[in-house]
């Protein structure tokens, strides 16, 4: 079905008033237009922000690969992605304390979030003593900057999640556009401190809701809009060289296609033309963007590739010595300079041993049970598709790279689906409806 317009809608009298700079400014001072400008989405912004903390929710997703960027508009020393979350929670409480946000009640997943909390905390005591220091980062970045987005989606209406998305979709890939524009390439990304894996997980979920979008969407100047943006997310996932981000994000992409082939077939046609065009003319002017995904179909895989076979292998003995208690948080880095095995599940297992593996396995069964029941509800082809979409391709990349200091974008999509599932899909348009078509 169409997805309905869901613009960032500003009261007319506010939208008004943000323009005056543009008429006022002018007569004060000859750079007064250029500074108006700069004035005017800044103070939409804003406004919008008071009003409804997703963009401050997506700006904190997005945060990590614009502070290490030149699109960085504040000095470096300050967290670009610290500022965007205290501001979020901010605007969040205010909402919750005038009653425009709902905590839900507790279930048994709950438990087992804490009960794994509990158990990363006691791997944290058992950490080797000359890892301590990357043992401590690694446990506050896990329980501030990754676990609350877990929980943040059940304070969001069916309205709220609307609008994330198409946050999401257009000033999502607007950003992955700049990135395109302001790094030359891969090694650059890393050079300045940014790294090109989160980037490309930035750039695989805009482009699902980019796609969702252009597939729901009936006006045509909206598709060629949301068309645009996933040529944009596209060529970004090209350049940052990921083959994680190529493989999983084209796969769930071509699968969700197929899905809705059917119902749109010219419409997927011409998709998956103009994307498959987009591609060879990126190859064309750009063929090291290709090479390290290439490099999987060669008999030498690329140091990469062999790394991660080493890193495997080393995580599977470490288990086997060690597999009641774990070797204890950030221990995988006293045995490896990559400093965790580029799996969560092994990860999980070689650090925090047997109960804290069996703990995460049921976290992840849970979650994943939960986007199959949406998705045999017919999910795929609301709203609420873009999400079930980004949840998958976190899942599988996850699995190749991130370590557990990097699960926020997992943790925030895999609770997105605990909401939809605790209540049904409704057919109504109701703001407060979780899962509105």
């Amino acid at each position: 079905m169409s997805v309905p317009s869901t613009s960032p809608v500003i009261d007319d009298r506010i939208l008004l008033g943000l323009f005056l700079p543009l008429f006022i400014l002018p007569l004060l001072h000859p750079m007064g237009f250029i500074v108006a400008l700069a004035i005017i989405p800044i103070g939409y912004l804003s406004v919008y922000g008071l009003q409804q903390s997703e963009i401050f929710l997506m700006l904190t997703l997005f945060a990590p690969v614009l502070k290490s960027s030149p699109l960085n508009p504040i000095p470096p020393e300050l967290d670009l992605t610290v500022l965007f979350y205290v501001l979020f929670l901010s605007v969040t409480g205010l909402l919750f304390l005038f009653r425009k946000r709902k905590l839900t009640k507790l279930e048994v997943l709950d438990l087992l979030i804490l009960v794994f909390t509990l158990i990363v905390i006691a791997s944290f005591l058992n950490s080797p003593g000359k890892v301590r220091d990357y043992a401590l980062f690694k446990l506050i970045r896990f329980l501030f900057l990754s676990l609350p987005f877990f929980f943040f989606p059940r304070m969001m209406s069916g309205l709220d999640f609307r609008r994330l998305s198409r946050l999401f979709a257009i000033p999502g890939s607007a950003i992955c556009l700049a990135l395109f524009i302001v790094y030359p390439d891969s090694n650059v990304m890393k050079d300045s401190g940014n790294s090109y894996l989160t980037v490309a997980a930035i750039a695989g979920i805009a482009l699902l809701f980019a796609a969702t979008h252009f597939v729901q969407e009936n006006r045509i100047g909206w598709k060629l809009v949301y068309l645009f943006a996933m040529t944009a997310d596209l060529i970004l996932i090209f350049k940052t060289n990921s083959r994680g981000g190529i493989l999983f994000g084209g796969v769930v992409l071509f699968c969700y296609f197929i899905i809705v082939f059917k119902s749109k077939r010219a419409l997927i046609f011409f998709s998956l033309i103009f994307l498959t065009l987009a591609t060879f003319f990126t190859y064309v002017l750009y063929p090291d963007f290709f090479t390290r995904f290439f490099n999987m179909f060669k008999q030498h895989k690329g140091s990469s590739i062999s790394t991660r076979f080493i890193v495997y292998k080393l995580a599977l003995k470490l288990i086997s010595q060690r597999w009641i208690a774990g070797i204890g948080l950030g221990g995988f880095s006293d045995y490896h300079f990559l400093k965790y095995p580029h799996n969560l599940i092994l990860e999980v297992f070689v650090e925090h041993g047997i109960a804290g593996f069996l703990t995460f396995l049921g976290i992840l069964l849970a979650v994943i049970s939960r986007g199959i029941a949406a998705f045999r509800k017919g999910a795929i082809h609301t709203v609420l598709a873009p999400y079930l979409l980004a949840a998958l391709f976190m899942l599988l990349f996850q699995m190749t790279s991130f370590g557990l200091e990097s699960t926020r974008l997992f943790f925030f999509f895999a609770g997105c689906l605990v909401t939809f599932y605790r209540q049904p899909l409704q057919n109504s348009g109701d703001s407060q409806s979780v899962n509105p078509i």
